[in-house]
């Protein structure tokens, strides 16, 4: 049987893996040259803690009462599941992750890892980061499994030492009972003669120490695969994890325990794992995210010396904002800034020129003109520091003035938003590599909400003609 478990634990790791955080997270890492690695439970995804549990209930659901010999099969299954989901190390454990990703450069990521557009995207080269196989323990780092297909596998894979020790073991028993008495070979219930045999006959009972070491392998399996299984929805993210397993309230104390950071509603428990006892942090390269300027890379380069670091970061490719689709101003020189007096340089237009100048352009009906210049009023407040929106939502069955108001301006501005980007993918401007990229970028994730197939290259552009219709 291949052992698909071990497979995935010793994935080949890639040259470039990338952990995207907050500005604190990366001078955090930098400087202390070490990982947070979260408790499981407080991760992005509610049910990632039982998410191995459901796959082997649902494999459990769909398996044949009988085998294709009449033995019992599902009954196995589910005192397999529930030998290795609810008692011994996986419900005893606190599992602590440490999260990395395949993608270079994810507008997904940038929204839910680094507080929107303001953030950094880290490359490791972690090819030494995985413990060696041999020496027995229970830290892994893999990738983490999407496919439905193959996380059955698995899971599977894992329920196999129980089924296979015990179901072997019940039939060796049938067979002594067959050999005692020819005539139970033709019994259709081979469950009740085995329970005979035994009670009969109990030296032919399996030593206890095979049954507890069939367990012990089941729930190590569990263990070491529970954390690596992810819903589907989060397949773009193609993430790695370094998976802790600790055993709770455990009585040797541990050389690294865990901590507490205080979140909004609860303390979250974490782990700071250290990249490297020793020797340099093996970061290879640095992505600051789709909010950063120029100022961003040369704060963050000048971090990166004064830690030992000779790396000049880049910044993202993403769009963060509509003006970001348009072509960039023209650099000025000028002699002296009218606040601090010192010369420097800025753009014309700046992002604001941009911002009016890209709804003129895109979203040009007349019936649009009132809902462009809200729009462009709301983003001068929210830049200025003046009044946001009221209300998050609007009350249910009763009579909100403010909430009805706020609920007009959000549907007029999502329709200039809709219109202007519909234009924008139909006849965008004179391209550079960058306003390619971030068209497709924005025809990809459009189009996933329309449940289209997920690529980033070869954009269908016929089929877009017909999506995008000029209005």
């Amino acid at each position: 049987m291949s052992n698909h478990i071990d497979e995935l634990l010793n994935r080949p790791i890639p040259g470039k893996l990338w952990h995207y955080t907050s500005i604190q997270g990366f001078q955090g890492i930098v400087a202390n040259k070490s990982m947070w690695a979260t408790d499981l439970r407080f991760l992005n995804d509610r049910e990632e803690f039982v998410h191995a549990r459901n796959i082997a209930n649902k494999i459990v659901d769909e398996t044949p009462e009988l085998d294709v010999d009449g033995f019992p099969n599902r009954k196995l299954l589910a005192r397999a599941t529930t030998l290795a989901f609810d008692s011994g190390p996986l419900a005893n454990s606190q599992v602590f992750v440490a999260s990395f990703s395949a993608a270079e450069d994810q507008l997904g990521q940038w929204r839910a890892y680094s507080h929107g557009s303001s953030g950094v995207s880290l490359a490791f080269d972690l090819k030494a980061f995985r413990p060696p196989a041999d020496i027995g323990t229970l830290v892994s780092f893999a990738p983490c499994v999407y496919d439905p297909v193959q996380k059955e596998e698995l899971v599977l894979h894992a329920l196999h030492h129980f089924k296979e020790e015990v179901g072997g073991y019940r039939e060796r028993a049938f067979e002594a009972a067959c050999d005692l008495n020819p005539e139970k070979i033709t019994s259709k219930d081979k469950e009740q003669v085995v329970t005979e045999f035994l009670e009969a006959n109990p030296s032919k009972k399996a030593p206890f120490e095979k049954f507890q070491a069939a367990v012990l392998n089941t729930r190590i399996d569990c263990l070491r695969i529970a954390a690596l299984l992810k819903h589907s929805s989060f397949e773009e993210e193609s993430e790695w994890r370094l998976v802790l397993p600790t055993l709770m309230d455990q009585t040797t104390p541990m050389k690294n325990p865990p901590r507490f950071r205080a979140e909004k509603t609860t303390l979250v428990p974490y782990i700071a794992y250290p990249f490297s006892a020793a020797g340099p942090l093996r970061l290879v390269d640095i992505i600051l995210g789709p909010g950063s300027d120029e100022n961003s890379v040369f704060g963050a380069q000048r971090f990166l010396k004064s830690q030992g670091l000779n790396l000049k970061p880049r910044l993202s490719k993403v769009p963060s904002a509509i003006e970001s689709l348009t072509s960039r101003g023209s650099r000025h020189d000028f002699k002296s800034c009218p606040v601090c007096g010192k010369p420097g340089k800025h753009e014309v237009p700046g992002p604001t020129g941009l911002f009016k100048n890209f709804l003129a352009a895109y979203a040009t009906h007349a019936s649009l003109a009132k809902d462009r210049d809200r729009m462009y009023g709301l983003r001068s407040t929210i830049l200025h520091g003046s009044d946001l929106m009221e209300l998050d939502q609007i009350p249910i069955m009763q009579w909100s003035p403010w909430g009805f108001k706020e609920r007009e301006l959000y549907i007029g501005m999502w329709r200039v938003t809709r219109i202007a980007l519909r234009n924008w993918l139909k006849s965008p401007p004179p391209q550079s590599s960058y306003l390619r990229n971030a068209r497709e970028e924005c025809a990809y994730f459009h189009w996933i909400e329309r449940g289209r197939p997920l690529w980033h290259a070869d954009v269908d552009w016929e089929w877009a003609e017909q999506e995008f219709p000029r209005e």
